[in-house]
């Protein structure tokens, strides 16, 4: 692969990962958080609740991330001189 692509990849990749982890935990929860006072509030999907599946979610985009990363951007046998 070619470094400005690499470079490329890395940045894509970098904005994924920080937007992840700021949906993850952060204000993310405030769009699958259901209110309470509402009419019926659905609490659990499948009987896990929506709270966890959001974070499992997120943490599973970050897995993938950090798998592209490992397989693209930091692929060492670019670097090896042979």
């Amino acid at each position: 692969m070619e470094e400005s692509k690499k470079k490329k990849l890395a940045v894509y990749l970098s904005v994924a990962m920080v937007l992840a982890m700021l949906m993850g935990p952060g204000p993310g929860l405030r769009l699958v958080n259901p209110d309470i006072d509402s009419a019926s509030p659905n609490l659990t999907v499948g009987g896990v609740p929506i709270i966890y599946l959001w974070g499992l979610f997120w943490f599973a985009i970050q897995v993938i991330i950090v798998v592209i990363a490992y397989y693209t951007v930091w692929n060492e046998q670019d670097n090896v001189a042979g």
